[in-house]
């Protein structure tokens, strides 16, 4: 099955994972941003996945713009990777082949 860009699926799961851009990769604690998307299945995962890129586009843009002040700029990344979150700290891709799904 094909899947679209950043969704992949683990353990019967999905996921948005995404790496961060090169001139961005100051700003967050890791190399990688992976969040659940909280669901098994692709067609609620689909919905679920643009709404999480959209977010993640609009913070890598708000960044790259230089219109934030570091507190501003830390608070931004702060609301998109919460502690809580799981960050991925390795560069290795997961194959989709390779998921289960």
């Amino acid at each position: 099955m094909s899947y679209p860009e950043h969704l992949i699926c683990i353990n019967k799961h999905y996921y948005f994972r995404i790496s961060i851009p090169v001139d961005l990769k100051h700003y967050f604690p890791a190399s990688i941003i992976q969040k659940t998307l909280k669901t098994t299945n692709i067609k609620d995962a689909k919905p679920l996945l643009l709404v999480t890129e959209y977010k993640v586009q609009r913070v890598f843009a708000l960044l790259r713009s230089g219109m934030l002040d570091s507190d501003t700029a830390g608070q931004v990344v702060k609301e998109l990777v919460p502690r809580k979150g799981r960050v991925v700290e390795s560069n290795g891709i997961v194959s989709k082949q390779d998921l289960g799904c």
